[in-house]
């Protein structure tokens, strides 16, 4: 815990260190709490508790930034993180290939373009 006179000063204070696995934020005013929040990172922020997102909450992604880790586990976050998503597209057979839509295009769509935007 480190005591402060003036925002600013608890701002210079966490710049001088490197990014914080986690940042605790204890107010009652929500304009400080929202001022903490908009001008500073951390791995995890938490506002009038504490260990609250220690990695023991399943909901809430963990890790941290810069320094502290980098990429998340636990929760929905950790595991798209740590998933490897594909994209896959099938055309069904016999319909006709849309593809002749897409860049670069054909001289006959571009015609098709150009009476579009004509009429």
């Amino acid at each position: 815990m480190i005591p402060f006179r003036e925002r600013t000063e608890a701002l210079e204070i966490i710049a001088r260190r490197t990014k914080p696995l986690a940042l605790y934020i204890y107010a009652k005013d929500r304009g400080a709490i929202d001022y903490f929040l908009a001008h500073t990172t951390a791995g995890s922020t938490v506002v009038n508790h504490n260990l609250i997102q220690s990695g023991t909450n399943p909901r809430l992604p963990f890790g941290g930034v810069n320094h502290s880790g980098i990429g998340r586990i636990g929760g929905e976050q950790g595991f798209r993180e740590m998933s490897n998503a594909r994209s896959v597209v099938e055309q069904p057979l016999g319909l006709l290939d849309l593809t002749f839509n897409l860049p670069p295009y054909s001289k006959t769509y571009r015609k098709l373009i150009e009476k579009a935007l004509k009429a």
